[in-house]
């Protein structure tokens, strides 16, 4: 599936497991409703259908109904708090002074289409078909998104980050602000085969496979000549020359060898090991052994752990923190529209704390396994 088309899905993926769930029977059935939400309805059928939807679209992600039928339900649940919140959003949307177009929407598929897809309608066709969607349904998808976001940034649009709370967050999260030491290295690569090259510094499966290929007799090979070319260079020969010639990692030999600045978990582990265990800058390793071959490592530079200061990591923090304020303003707006609005919910589908329920459907069939419903956990909005 497309980089593009995953954000989208992703995104309402996000919002349906964020929101609220409770417990109760669980099932579903034709006819009725879902939710009420004011004069509104969402009916069974409607809701079943935006449930077999997601159901589809991420059938390795989601809860075995019969295996886990409590985390199926809070699955179903969520699924209706996102209708909701929808249908909600759409009754306040005049109110709010936020609408989407359909012009907006071509526009944003269009997007979609230009940038993940370079303009190739079928490509384009076969991802929405290997996502379970069609084009009405993407674009419904991205005009709830859309609508949802204009109405997020509308209500939250006076939301601040004061000096205080700056302050308070960057003091409570002092480890998180720590910088762990770096290492700048350079590395000349010698594989076990010729027709071999990679970077050594991540796990490419193309390399890994062809030199796990390789004889004995051929690593031999390889360790004789990184051997070698670590004395040419202890003989004069620069280190900058040498990856030049000798390396095989065709992304930094034109370059020195330079790897740039290395974090720890960045490497595989007998390369960061190596690397860590140089003392001086200008060191070099003797060959170093890894599902690559063999490298020979050089210490460029070393930048000391440290603590950051506030100052440097003020941008980071106050979008940390406005995010956070606006998700709280965000859901105390929610709140206050759905009590106005006034929801009720499906007995067996209503969450433990947000509405009034009415008794499910008699054709329901409970899922099996699933608790009791606790008529004594709702409240009346």
């Amino acid at each position: 599936m497309a980089k593009r088309i995953s954000i989208i899905l992703l995104a309402l993926v996000l919002i349906i497991i964020g929101a609220g769930c409770g417990s109760g029977d669980s099932g579903g059935s034709d006819g009725g409703f879902a939710a009420k939400v004011g004069d509104s309805i969402i009916s069974n059928e409607d809701f079943n259908a935006r449930l077999a939807e997601f159901e589809a679209q991420y059938a390795d992600q989601l809860p075995d109904k019969e295996e886990a039928p409590e985390q199926y339900l809070a699955f179903q649940q969520s699924v209706l708090d996102y209708l909701v919140r929808i249908e909600v959003v759409k009754q306040k949307a005049e109110e709010l002074g936020v609408s989407v177009t359909d012009a907006e929407v071509q526009t944003e598929i269009d997007g979609i289409l230009q940038d993940s897809f370079n303009g190739d309608q079928a490509a384009f066709d076969e991802a929405l078909a290997e996502s379970n969607l069609t084009l009405d349904v993407l674009k419904r998808n991205v005009n709830e998104q859309m609508l949802m976001q204009a109405a997020y940034e509308t209500v939250t649009k006076d939301a601040t980050v004061t000096a205080e709370e700056l302050e308070t967050y960057y003091n409570e999260n002092q480890d998180y602000f720590y910088q762990d030491e770096t290492r700048t290295a350079s590395h000349i690569l010698i594989t076990p085969v010729s027709d071999a090259t990679a970077t050594g510094t991540s796990s490419d499966a193309s390399t890994t496979a062809t030199t796990a290929a390789a004889t004995e007799a051929e690593w031999q090979k390889a360790l004789a000549k990184a051997t070698e070319v670590r004395a040419d260079i202890e003989s004069g020969l620069s280190f900058t020359d040498a990856a030049a010639t000798y390396s095989d990692d065709t992304y930094s030999k034109d370059s020195g060898g330079g790897l740039g600045v290395v974090n720890k978990g960045d490497m595989v582990e007998e390369f960061e090991t190596a690397l860590w265990a140089l003392q001086n800058v200008g060191d070099i390793s003797q060959p170093i052994k890894t599902t690559y071959g063999y490298h020979l490592i050089k210490l460029d530079a070393v930048e000391s752990g440290r603590q950051q200061t506030l100052d440097e990591v003020r941008d980071q923090i106050s979008a940390t923190v406005l995010s956070t304020n606006q998700g709280e303003i965000w859901e105390e707006w929610v709140t206050a529209a759905t009590a106005e609005i006034g929801i009720t919910y499906r007995e067996d589908l209503a969450p433990t704390t947000t509405s009034t329920t009415l008794p499910a459907d008699s054709s329901t069939t409970p899922t099996e396994g699933a608790p009791p419903t606790e008529s004594d956990t709702t409240t009346t909005t």
